[in-house]
């Protein structure tokens, strides 16, 4: 998670987080805009004028009121005056950078006769009469000293309705020093350069940078680039000063470090198929870093590959008899990682249930049963076997070594501890290699 931690002695009303690039998402290798933005803020919420060097006067001075507001309890509203008269509110700052200033409005008078105006430096912006209830203003200000002034005045004739203006949480653009700044990502890999771009607020004189795992670890350039040799995410902090002020932006957990990813763990599902097999399923235990993973069989023509994750389906080719390499390697935005070790399936001309199949003339019966079989074989020229059961999964589920091998073999195979399904049975020595499907049922 992203955490922003604003270490300052200023008032900010609040930050926002900007993420995006020129077409609204963000990817690795799209530059990525990152920015903490601290505005100042006036509500009222302390019930007086204090928090600002507020200035009122004409006729009658501004005051802070619980009986209207846009948000919390209290609002400005003007003074009580009578017709041509007038009530001003105004405030003048040095604004640091350009951007804008915003206010909710309210008004309650004679239409277009009775206004609330809003001044920049005297030049009128707005002007508003009649009932307009909660309205939501915007203007843009320059870099510079500027004066903010609300008036309510009256013509000669006529009070319709609350006869005044109100206004509440106002923005106002960045006055004070400012810890800002631009990134060029925040998902990046080993080795690779960050830029990072001073975007403060105010007439800053010098930076202090610290970008904990990384290369350099501090830094007093403006601008600095910045290369990360270890995995993480990893905090940043700029302090920034004019010489008199101070202000600090910490940005938690703000870069993430990723590497190609390693090898997946090895594949795993059944190894031992018949021609024209069931869709199987496999599965990775994965790799850490991985966004996706890259499945490939060897040949590709022996099936199709459904999926990209940890598991995966493959659904085989009918005709498609012999051995099948499959491999998996995991993948994010800093490449392609190297393959697993492969898993060998043997896909086999087995013959169907009671048949007998290839010159061992192997036959497994009953078959299906509820886990007793009889194997019987040919096994002229043969001296042992070794025979292995697996289930749906490639478990090995019975293993049998070295066995003693004859013309007319013949062994009982006893599974009824095991419960109902598919298996493979897989007999091979010196001159056989033999699969068998065989099905439990109860």
């Amino acid at each position: 998670m992203l955490s922003i931690i604003l270490s300052t002695g200023l008032i900010f009303g609040g930050f926002s987080i900007v993420k995006a690039n020129q077409d609204g998402d963000k990817t690795q290798n799209e530059k990525s805009f990152y920015s903490v933005k601290a505005t100042d803020t006036e509500d009222w919420e302390t019930g007086d004028m204090s928090s600002f060097e507020w200035v009122t006067g004409g006729t009658a001075d501004w005051f802070v009121t619980d009986l209207e507001q846009y948000e919390g309890v209290y609002s400005a509203t003007s003074g009580n005056i009578n017709d041509n008269q007038s009530s001003y509110l105004e405030l003048t700052q040095e604004v640091y950078s350009a951007d804008v200033i915003s206010f909710w409005y309210k008004v309650s008078s004679e239409s277009n006769y009775d206004y609330l105006r809003f001044y920049i430096d005297n030049v009128e912006q707005d002007a508003w009469a009649g009932e307009i209830p909660w309205t939501f203003a915007e203007y843009n200000v320059s870099t510079g000293t500027h004066t903010f002034k609300w008036e309510y005045d009256k013509d000669g004739s006529v009070s319709i309705g609350g006869d005044a203006g109100w206004i509440d949480l106002i923005h106002f653009p960045p006055t004070e020093v400012a810890a800002i700044f631009t990134v060029s990502t925040t998902d990046a890999c080993v080795g690779q350069p960050i830029d990072f771009a001073d975007e403060s607020t105010g007439p800053i004189t010098s930076w202090e940078w610290t970008f904990e795992g990384g290369d350099p670890a501090t830094s007093t350039d403006q601008n600095p680039s910045v290369t990360y040799s270890a995995t993480g995410d990893f905090d940043v902090e700029l302090i920034v000063t004019d010489g008199i002020e101070i202000d600090t932006t910490i940005i938690e957990n703000f870069i993430n470090v990723n590497d190609v990813p390693p090898s997946p763990g090895f594949p795993s599902g059944i190894a031992l198929l018949c021609q024209d097999p069931f869709n199987t399923t496999y599965s990775t235990s994965g790799a850490a870093g991985a966004e996706s993973y890259n499945w490939v069989l060897d040949p590709f023509d022996a099936g199709e590959i459904i999926g990209s994750g940890t598991t995966i389906t493959v659904d085989w080719d009918n005709a498609y008899v012999g051995m099948v390499i499959l491999k998996v390697s995991a993948e994010n935005y800093c490449g392609e990682g190297p393959f697993s070790i492969p898993l060998t399936i043997t896909i086999d001309l087995c013959t169907g249930i009671n048949e007998v199949s290839d010159i061992t003339h192997t036959q497994i019966y009953p078959n299906p049963s509820n886990g007793n079989f009889t194997l019987k074989m040919n096994l002229e020229n043969q001296k042992t076997i070794d025979i292995r059961v697996y289930n749906s999964l490639n478990n090995l589920v019975y293993q049998a070594d070295n066995v003693a091998a004859k013309q007319e073999f013949q062994r009982d195979l006893d599974l009824g501890n095991y419960s109902k399904g598919v298996y493979y049975l897989h007999v091979y020595g010196d001159n056989v290699n033999v699969i068998k499907k065989i099905v439990i049922q109860k």
